[in-house]
Order: C-alpha cells, then structure tokens, then sequence
C-alpha cells in the first residue's frame, strides 16, 4: 500500500484517466430495452391450397413434424392446421445456435419436399424474434381511405425507408385495385368456353421475354419482345378461339371487365375511424431510440407538406426503452444518495462521507470501461446490476476508512495508519467482494431465458464491486491520508470536526470568495455566521442521532449476553421462525415472470370460422364505441383481419379474428381494474369469444410471458379421445366465478358441406379430380389468372364467375364442367354430405392437444392449479389423456429448478472461498449460516410485498447468498484476532461485537437504502427489478440481526465443542 501512499499524484492522474476513458466509453454503448436474446423458436409455413384442417394436418403438418423431429436441441413441436394453411412452432433449447438449427431444419424439410402435395408451396423457415418485431406502429388518418393509402404508399412509405436504421415500412389497412373479370357463365357456355380457357388465355399473353439475339457489326444485340397487357381495354381484346371453326370470342363479349377496388385482407380502425397503418421495422443492429427520433422528426416534416394528415403514434419501442432506461437510473442515482447520505449520521466529519462517497461515481464509471470491452449494452439489466449495487459500492470503503481511523486514533502517523489501516482488512474485504461476486458465476447455468437476461446484470455488479475493491484499497487510502490532525472524532462536540478541518474549509472557502471578489472581511463574517447555524444545527441531529444510536447498542449488547447464556431458547426461536417461513414460502404463488403493469390492454376478439370481414367490423364497431365511453380510455385501435407479410410468422390471422388496443390515461389504474371496466362494457349478451391481455406487449414477446393468466393442455394420441374432457373443463371453468374470459383452440363454425365425387362417373365421363375442384373453386370463388404493372404498382386480375355473395347449394349441382365436347352437370358426379366445420386443429409433440385460457381476476395461477386439480379428482380420465398445465408452465419449472442448483453451487463457491481465506474448514460453517436465514428474510418479504415465486425472486436469493456472509466474514475475522491477541472466547466475541457493531450496521443501511428506489419505483419495468430488490433487502436485514447475534452464539458453541 506505501507505494500508493508515496505517489499521490500518479494516483489521482491515474484515476482521472480511468474516468476521461468511463465518460468515453458511455458514450460509445449501445442503449437497448434489454440484452440481444437469441430466441430459439422457429416457424415453419406452409400454405396449402384451399384445403381443410383436416387434410393440411394429415398431409403436411404430421409429415413435417416427423421430418423435423430428428433435428438436435429441438425441445418442444408445436403446430396448428387450419383452412389453406399449415404452422409448425420448434421451440429449442436456450443457447441453440439458431443459424445451424434452421439450416437443419431447411435441409430436414428439403428431403420431405417431394413427398408433400403438389398443391403446397415451398415450407418457409421463419426466425421468431421478438426483436425483429415492428418497433413503430402509426395509424394514419385525416382523408378518404384511398387518399390515405396513395399518399402512405407513394410518399409516407418511400421517404421513411430512406432513414437511416428503418429496414422496411409496411403498409397494411388501405385500398387496393384489382381488375375484375366478371364472366357470364351461360355466355360462356354456349360459346363453348370454361373459366379456365379465360384463364389459360390471360397468362399466355401477358409476357415479357427475351426473343434470341441478333448481330450488328462488331455487337450482337438482344431482342425483347414486350406483350405486357397494360390496361382494361387490352384485356377486353382478348380473344379466345373455339376449336373447329375458329372464328374469335372477345374477353368483352363474354365478361364485364372494369377496375374497382379489391376485397380487403385488413382493416386499421383508431378510435372508431378508418386509417391506414405503417409498421416500421428497424435494421438489425440499429440504435432503436434514435431510430424511433428520426421517424418522427420525419413524420411532422411530412405533416406539415401534407396537413390533411394526421399521424396518431399507437406503439413505439422507443418510449419503452427510454422510460426503462430513465426508471433504472433514477433509482440508481437515489440509491447512490441515499447510501452517501445516511454516512453523514454515522460519521459526524464533514471529509469522511465525501471520501468514501467518491468510491460510487468512481466505480460506476469504471465500469463502463469494462462493459464496453465486454460487449454488454446499457439496458434494463445491465443498469439493474449497477442499480442493485450502489449500496454495496461502500461496504469496502467503509471498513477501510473505519479501520485506518481505528489505527490513527491509536497514535500512529497519516502514512503509518493509512497503510496499516488498509492493508490489515485487505483479504478479508477481498474474500467478502469475492463471495459476492462468485454468486453471479453459476447464473451462467441458469437455464432459459433467466440466463440470457441476467448475463449482463451479473457482469456488471461483477465489475463494479471489484472497481470498489480496488478504489479502496488503493484511492482511499491517499485521500485518508491527507487529513491533518492527528485525532478523529466520530461523535463528539459540537460540530465533530477537527479544528484543522473547520480551518482547512474556511481557507477553502475564503479564496474562492476572494477569487470571486468579494472583501475579505464580508466573506469572513459571512463564513462564521454561517458556520454557527449550521455547525448548531448539524449538532443537534448528530448529538441525537448518538444518544440513540448507542441505546440500540446497549439494547444489542443486553441481547448479545442473553443470546450466549440461553442458546437453546435462542434456538428454538430460530427453528420456529424456519417452520413459518416454510408455511409462508408453499403459499407464495409461482410465475415464470412477476405480471407487469401497463396502461394498455389488448382484446383478442374471434368470431366463429366462416364470419366475414365484414361481419367482424360490425361486432367490432359495437365494442369499440362501447370501450370509448369508459372513462379514462384515450385510445382504441383495431386490427381487423390478418396482416399479411407485416406479421407473417402470427397464428392469429383471418376474417373472423380481431384485436383490439386499448390505452389509458389520467389516474393510471392498475391492469387488473382496467380490465375490469373494460369487461363491464362489453355488450350484454356477448356470444363471442374474447380474452383480455394485460402488459407491455414488448415484455411479453421478448420474455416468452404467456398472454393468457392460466392455460391447461389436455392431450391425449387423437382429437376424438380429448375433446369430451376438455368440454367438461371448459363449461366447469365458464361456471366458476374465479375464472374470466374462458376461450379454447378448438373452435367450430357451424356446418360444412363435404363433397364426395363419384370415382365410376369420373372415369366414363373422361373427368379427373383435379378438373371438377379447379371448375368449381373457379366458379365460385374466382382465380387470380394473372397481374398487370402501372407505374411502380402492382395490380391483380381477377376472374370470377356472376354468381351473387348468396351462392346456394343447388347452384353449384346445376352447374356444368366441360369434357370431351360434352357438359356434365355437377350433380351427376357429386355427393353431398354434413360434417361440423373445425377451424384448426392443434397438435403439441406430435399429439392432439386442446389448449383452454382464462383469466384470474381474483386469485393467483397456484390457487387456480389447486382447484382444478381438486376438481380432476372428481373426474374419471379417458385413458392415455393427460390434464398439463400449459403456457410457460413448463419454462417456468425449468428455469426455477435451474435457479435452486445455482443456488446450492453458488453457496458451495462461497464456502470455497472462505475455506481459503481462513484456512479452516470449520468457520466458514459457521459464517453461511447467514444464508438460510437470509433467504428466511427474503421469503417474509416476499409475502409482505405480496410478490410471487419467479425467475426475478430466484435470482435475488442467489444474489442475496453472497452478500449476507460479509458482515460475518469481518465479525468472525475479528474474533479470531482477538483470540490470537490471548483473549478467551467470550471476551473475544464481546470485544468484536463491540468493534464490529458500527461498521456491520453502516454497511447494512447502506445497501438497504441503495435498494430502497428499486423497490418502490414504478413505470416501465418496475416488476423487473422489484422482486430482486425486496428479496435483498428483506434477507439482508434479518441476516444482519442473526449475523450480530446467532453468530457469536454459533461460534461459542463450536468453539467449546472443539
């Protein structure tokens, strides 16, 4: 340590250096909500005609799933077969490398590909990343819808993507044109044409390509030959040629050709007004905040071009990340405050707060150095870890400037005591850092997506401790030893400060008003009068904060000497006070993460299969102005429909689904009573299905949170064998008032008409299968034949047939198919029949599956487990069908066992560490014996928080087992000094007890108060931080207690044992 001591300056320079770099290296981090998680799921789509769930599940989705299931890491198959269409959902294991997996995958799908139908498209492999989710989503409105969406695609969309950051805008909710070619069938018909020879004649002759070549002179030159049609008069001359006399049919004569608005796909509604919407995606490895700065810097430079406009923000990353990051550190800073504040109660000279309150900027800083070397970004975790440590950041000044005034007091000059002082607790101060930084190691082995979102917390509480450490040791020492004087005074007379510390202030403070200005003689009065108020007023909260401070003193002594005579009383205490936490703890309920607060909710609302967009915007309309009228709703925005590529990867898609975003302000009413009001305005009888969604959507996606508040599978080898079960669940859940918005995946629409062809006909008649589908799809519901360009646009041309939106059956029976210059009627070669219509079906690990949400408005997801369980009971199972949990059920229960085996290695390192440090292996028994009553603190706070078990609370009792042996590593130290001085063991414990007392409790109110801003504050990300901050501090207060009094006791008893 002299050697730091001898070279002040080179010290301070030195510093100052490691600051200049820390504010450089701040500036050079990246700001996000929360570290870069590589999601291990992936989407498998497949579109397969206009086939229904039953033939998509049995000649796409099994066969996918069982291509796909020999692929390595794959943990969970999910799927859903609906009309047309096919998702299969692979959930991997947390730390897959994703890009081998989906070549895997691609390359699984690419032998399969030609066992699949003809009819299906190429499977597409999608990445499910959160991340890569829109990070804007804008309605704009202001005009006619057409006039919304050719300024939004021509002039909005263009001038967005060329900001830097924005990857693409997409467009969704507006009109497009499509030209349609209304046929006259019987027209038609009697010309000796079908839909198909219209078809067939539209893509022949609509082509661009390239003819061959020819030479001139020295260059050979290509020739292309353009016979694009461009307009609806082109398509009209069109001719198609009857076989034998070969005389021309025009397009016009046999068909209304006219360009009009297509049917929509999507429909953007806020507030009960149609709009458009623009979802903006960002580029990989953007700035999301300065990207969301520049849109809508844009966006007001457009609106005043286009006053007409008007741009309504309903959802922007941005402000997520920036009130997380503003939540984070204000309680970083408070704690800092607070922890450097209550010094000055302890410590009644006015330097010694400063010095030691220089160890926090000092460490914060220095740490940015390290977490730009790192990698790690400045996000919700990352500040979290430097949040949670704040007041941690003087536990090791504390005990060194503690320890150097101890020695100076003893008569030893500035140099002397400032070296002996810092070097006398070095290893042990260094065995309490290592202690509490080797818990944050095994995190590492944390399974889920606890892992991969503590990763940066726990490098950053790991840098800033050991910047403490070394501040310490290293700066503190210089500074301590620049005060004059050779007594220091804690608590006593009026001011508590030296005559050379008031004199050193006043030479201080007389130059600068002289510098200033000011005459000396008016400064110097000033100064004095100044210095008495204070100095009276400081004396009197210090001189009380004394009287009762050592009153808690003589009562701790009072009950150290009781404890030391009466063990096995102190013991029962303790083994009774194990036996309620253990009641308490089974009665905690359990999440994969702590439900977050928000100020908007989603509605899912879904009609039954076959309900048209039109249908849904009614019902939707309804609800929206009945969801307007509730007080303090500021906002309602709809999603009518699917939303095409925008959100590709999405299961909740068609005509009949809807989504509904509904945003509060004003009193900021917690989710659970928004809900509530808004369920109270639903209309009475509602005979739809719907679920409220509470919480930031953004948390949900990036942390793998289930919508839904409880979810039950119930699955079993087919989907005849599950469905009487999960019935029964479903009308038992609807009829107990516990349970709220009841839905289920197994949804029905009605009647479906199943057509079976008659093979024998078929094959006298010359017909094949395909030929009477094509026929009758084309009769019905029209076939996109081929498409034109207009400028950079892309229209559709439609042929349809005349029949009306009220097609009946016996319609279709009389229509006629064309073969071997005969008509057929349809009903010579069709039989009907009546099956119920299912809207998709599921399958999870290659099973059928049956998946029933439902809110719990009034108890807890453990609660809710418990009464179906009881209610089962009841029940006699089907054979070979299983009743699980659903949702993140299952991440959670990995990811909390994952938490108790790092937590059992994270105190076997800490016995490690101490075994070494007091070459024993009896002591540090001893000393982690604070751990389980820590963890005893942790759990009554909890329950008086009203929080749950949770990956957050997990990795609070981890962090929490490295923290509470410090104060006995330094108690036990102690006493083993004083016993090596010649003391007996009592007198040792007493004599330690008394050193000990102030610096054990100066600590302890220190990292308590650094927590207190954590676990109080609200906003964005609050449930995130406050369970880990209550579990710290709830186990640092009780093993504080225990420390000073249950440790003496434990080491008595040893010791005489020994």
């Amino acid at each position: 340590m002299r050697i730091f001591l001898h070279r002040p300056i080179a010290v301070l320079m030195t510093y100052a250096a490691v600051l200049l770099l820390g504010f450089l290296s701040l500036q050079q981090l990246a700001v996000d909500l929360f570290p870069d998680l590589n999601y291990p799921r992936l989407l498998i789509r497949t579109h397969f005609g206009e086939a229904s769930p039953q033939e998509v599940q049995e000649f796409v989705t099994r066969p996918i799933e069982e291509a796909v299931s020999a692929v390595s890491g794959i943990k969970r198959i999910s799927s859903i077969s609906r009309e047309g269409l096919s998702l299969v959902t692979l959930t991997f294991y947390w730390g897959t490398r994703m890009d081998y997996a989906a070549l895997a995958v691609r390359e699984a799908l690419d032998e399969i590909r030609p066992l699949l139908p003809e009819e299906t498209d190429r499977p597409r492999v999608l990445r499910v990343d959160p991340s890569a989710l829109p990070i804007m989503q804008i309605a704009v409105r202001g005009a006619s819808l057409r006039e919304l969406t050719d300024l939004c695609q021509q002039v909005v969309r263009r001038r967005l993507e060329q900001i830097k950051g924005v990857a693409m805008v997409t467009v969704v909710g507006g009109i497009t044109d499509e030209i349609e070619i209304l046929v006259d069938f019987p027209k038609l018909v009697v010309q000796g044409f079908q839909i198909q020879d219209i078809v067939e004649v539209l893509k022949q002759n609509n082509v661009a390509l390239t003819g061959g070549t020819i030479k001139q002179g020295r260059y050979r030159r290509a020739i292309r030959i353009d016979a694009r049609l461009r307009s609806v008069e082109d398509i009209g001359k069109l001719a198609l040629y009857t076989p034998n006399a070969g005389q021309p049919v025009y397009l016009r004569d046999v068909a209304t050709i006219r360009r009009i608005p297509a049917e929509p796909t999507n429909i953007i509604r806020i507030n009960g007004q149609p709009a458009v919407g623009l979802l903006i995606t960002r580029e990989a490895g953007s700035n999301t905040v300065e990207t969301a700065r520049r849109v809508q810097a844009l966006l007001q430079e457009i609106r005043q071009l286009y006053p007409v406009l008007e741009f309504d923000i309903v959802s922007n990353q941005a402000t997520f990340i920036q009130q997380s990051i503003r939540n984070v550190f204000s309680s970083l800073i408070w704690g800092g405050v607070l922890a450097f504040l209550v010094l000055f109660l302890f410590l009644k000279n006015f330097w010694h707060p400063l010095t030691i309150g220089v160890s926090i900027p000092v460490s914060i800083i220095a740490t940015f150095i390290a977490m730009h070397f790192a990698g790690v970004s400045v996000n919700m975790m990352s500040l979290g870890g430097l949040a949670l440590g704040i007041g941690m950041l003087v536990d090791n000044s504390i005990v060194v400037l503690e320890n150097i005034f101890r020695h100076r007091e003893e008569g030893k000059d500035l140099v002397n005591a400032a070296s002996s002082g810092a070097s006398e607790v070095a290893m042990p101060i260094l065995a309490s850092t290592l202690t509490t930084c080797a818990v944050f190691l095994p995190i590492i082995y944390v399974k889920g997506v606890a892992g991969q979102l503590f990763r940066d917390q726990s490098l950053a509480v790991t840098f800033a401790l050991i910047t403490s450490w070394v501040v310490s040791l290293t700066l503190l020492p210089v500074l301590a030893s620049r005060f004059r004087g050779r007594r220091v005074v804690y608590f006593a007379g009026e001011s508590g400060e030296s005559g050379d510390s008031k004199r050193r202030r006043g030479r201080l403070l007389r130059g600068m008003l002289h510098i200033a200005g000011i005459g000396w003689e008016v400064g110097k009065r000033i100064f004095a009068i100044g210095q008495r108020i204070v100095g009276k007023y400081w004396a009197g909260v210090h001189n009380g904060f004394e009287r009762g401070f050592q009153q808690v003193y003589r009562s701790y002594h009072r009950l150290l000497l009781y404890a030391l005579e009466n063990k096995k009383t102190v013991l029962f205490c303790v083994m009774f006070l194990f036996g309620m936490t253990v009641i308490l703890a089974t009665r905690l309920d359990r999440r994969l993460f702590p439900p977050i607060e928000s100020q908007e909710v989603q509605y899912h609302l879904q009609l039954p299969e076959g309900a048209t967009l039109t249908r849904t915007l009614e019902v939707v309309n309804t609800i929206e102005q009945r969801f307007l009228q509730v007080p303090g709703v500021s906002m309602v925005y709809s999603r009518i429909g699917g939303l095409d590529q925008a959100f590709r990867a999405s299961e909740e898609e068609g005509d009949n689904r809807a989504v509904l975003l509904i945003r509060f302000e004003g009193t900021s009413p917690s989710t659970l009573n928004i809900v509530e009001r808004l369920r109270r305005a639903l209309p009475k009888p509602f005979v739809y299905e719907g679920n409220f969604i509470g919480g930031e959507s953004v948390y949900r996606h990036i942390l793998g949170i289930a919508p839904s508040d409880f979810e039950v599978d119930v699955r079993g080898r087919r989907l005849e064998e599950i469905l009487p079960l999960a019935q029964r669940i479903k009308d038992w859940m609807m009829a107990d008032p516990d349970f709220a918005d009841v839905t289920w995946s197994h949804h029905t629409g009605g009647v479906q008409l199943t057509a079976k062809l008659d093979r024998n006909k078929l094959t006298q008649l010359g017909l094949s299968a395909e030929r009477v589908v094509q026929a009758v799809r084309q009769r019905l519901g029209g076939v996109q034949a081929t498409q034109i360009r207009e400028y950079d646009r892309t229209i559709h041309v439609v042929v349809k047939s005349d029949f009306d939106q009220q097609v009946r059956w016996q319609d279709v029976q009389n229509m006629f198919i064309a073969s071997q210059g005969m008509f057929i009627p349809v009903r010579e070669i069709i039989r009907v029949q009546h099956s119920p219509a299912v809207e998709q079906l599921n399958r999870m690990d290659q099973e059928a599956v049956i998946r029933i949400t439902a809110s719990l408005p009034q108890i807890g997801r453990k609660q809710a487990e418990e009464k179906l369980s009881a209610w089962l009971q009841g029940q006699s199972l089907p054979p070979d069908v299983r009743v699980e949990p659903g949702g993140d059920y299952q991440e959670m229960q990995r990811s909390l066992r994952s938490i108790q085996l790092a937590l059992a290695l994270s105190v076997i390192l800490v016995y490690m560490i101490l075994a070494a440090q007091f070459e024993s292996l009896i002591y540090p028994f001893i000393i982690l014996i604070t751990v389980p009553l820590g963890i005893l603190g942790g759990v009554w706070m909890l329950g008086l928080w009203g929080e749950s078990w949770n990956v957050i609370s997990g990795i609070g009792f981890i962090v929490l087992a490295g923290i509470v042996v410090n104060d006995g590593i330094l108690k036990v130290d102690f006493i083993n000094r004083a016993r090596a001085a010649g003391k007996s063991v009592r007198e040792a414990i007493l004599e330690a007890s008394r050193k000990r007392f102030r610096p054990i409790v100066i600590t302890t109110v220190t990292t308590v108060l650094g927590l207190i801003p954590m676990a109080i504050s609200g906003g964005s990300g609050a449930e995130l931080r406050r369970p880990l901050a209550i579990v710290v501090m709830g186990g640092l207060i009780v093993a504080t207690f225990f420390t000073l009094v249950f440790i003496p006791l434990v080491y008595e008893w040893v010791s005489r044992r020994k």
